[in-house]
């Protein structure tokens, strides 16, 4: 017994030393013979029926250096609709603009030449204008959990949002916008207003709690129709926008010599909703995880979806509407 003991003992003591050379090494530096990605085409282009077709175009800037991006200006451009071939002019940049205002239901194909390298290709769709019911904006504040999301409880008023089944299986993005009228700041000591900015629109925060329209990772601004497959005529649920994002923000200063006070402004609020191709849902999606998983060191990175042959970046259709579903007024008049 006493000799299988030494035996065991041996035997891990050996392992011991094995893992330790196996660490030193793994110190050693190896040269990987990696493809460079530098000189590929990248193509942009997210066409929607609101504006005339443009294509941007440039090369993919190389992995080991700081050098960035070249726009490609000598390229032969095409758009094909309809059985008609239409050539895209360069206007600056690798920005190539067109007379197309794409149409709701019609298929668009990309055809790029460039000198000395491989025909890049695209192809996608507009979907039809075809969108959820939007209602409004009500002022009875709850608190939420939103889904899978590291925020704690917080109060949030909500817009209804509902969904004809028609449109189950529909690529759907809701986003939430507020029409900035004037920022306010209000002196603590003497209890005057003076505007200190014009108004501006704004992307705010936006959250769900619903199974099937949600958030996606740790994003706060965008809900995704994320589970396909809803049943009956119509499925109802409720996006929900913070308080904090309601017009105030605290102990804010426009310069060191006034007390700290607050800002505030008189808001209108809108309900943005997106339906685009597959193509436009997957580019978004994997964008936004993109960003999300970045900072984490442990996450697995995302590559963004990309529908271009011979090259990368993305092709694709959608359509939008912007339902205005509420003011909230400070109560302040600077006058």
């Amino acid at each position: 017994m006493a000799s299988l003991y030494r035996f065991i003992k041996i035997i891990h003591a050996l392992l011991i030393v094995a893992i330790i050379l196996l660490f030193i090494a793994c110190n050693k530096e190896l040269e990987l013979d990696l493809p460079s990605p530098e000189g590929v085409p990248v193509v942009n282009c997210l066409f929607n029926s609101d504006t005339n077709l443009q294509v941007q175009l440039h090369t993919l800037a190389p992995l080991d250096s700081l050098t960035p991006s070249v726009a490609i200006t000598n390229a032969e451009v095409f758009i094909t609709t309809d059985g008609r071939k239409i050539p895209l002019f360069h206007d600056s940049e690798g920005h190539y603009k067109s007379d197309i205002v794409p149409v709701p239901g019609e298929s668009y194909s990309l055809e790029v030449h460039m000198p000395g390298e491989e025909t890049v290709y695209a192809q996608d769709y507009l979907p039809e204008k075809h969108f959820p019911e939007v209602g409004k904006l009500e002022y009875k504040p709850d608190y939420i959990i939103p889904n899978d999301l590291y925020f704690g409880q917080f109060r949030a008023f909500p817009t209804k949002v509902t969904v004809d089944s028609s449109l189950f299986n529909s690529n759907i993005i809701i986003r939430a916008f507020a029409h900035r009228k004037g920022k306010y700041f209000e002196n603590d000591s003497a209890g005057t207003y003076q505007v200190l900015e014009e108004p501006f629109m704004e992307n705010i925060q936006l959250f769900s709690t619903d199974l099937y329209f949600r958030n996606l990772g740790q994003d706060a601004y965008v809900v995704f129709n994320l589970a396909k497959g809803l049943q009956g005529p119509s499925h109802t649920f409720e996006v929900w926008l913070p308080e904090y994002e309601l017009g105030t923000s605290q102990n804010t200063s426009p310069d060191y010599n006034r007390v700290l006070g607050y800002c505030y402004y008189d808001s209108d609020f809108y309900i943005e909703i997106m339906c685009g191709s597959e193509n436009f849902i997957s580019y978004m999606e994997t964008a936004i995880l993109q960003l999300a998983y970045a900072i984490n060191p442990i996450a697995e990175p995302v590559k963004a979806h990309s529908n271009i042959q011979n090259g990368t970046g993305i092709f694709a259709g959608y359509v939008v509407k912007r339902f205005k579903t509420g003011t909230y007024y400070m109560g302040l008049d600077p006058d």
